[in-house]
């Protein structure tokens, strides 16, 4: 059974979902993730981590911590 589901936060794609490949949308999906669980003190900060500089350019610098907001 899940428990409650809480927001957290969320980090702008820069580049289209649709255009990569099924793996660079999971490193991007994974790095998202890491990058907010870090920002709200949820996960700590591994210095350790390499990350692709290719993701890190198509990902926003900081993740937006407040309530979900839709751009279109």
């Amino acid at each position: 059974m899940i428990g409650p589901i809480q927001y957290i936060g969320c980090l702008s794609v820069n580049t289209s979902m649709k255009s990569l490949d099924f793996q660079t949308r999971s490193l991007i999906a994974k790095e998202s993730i890491n990058r907010v669980c870090e920002s709200a003190g949820l996960k700590t900060v591994d210095k350790k981590r390499r990350m692709d500089k290719r993701i890190a350019g198509m990902l926003a610098d900081n993740p937006n911590m407040g309530k979900l907001l839709f751009l279109f």
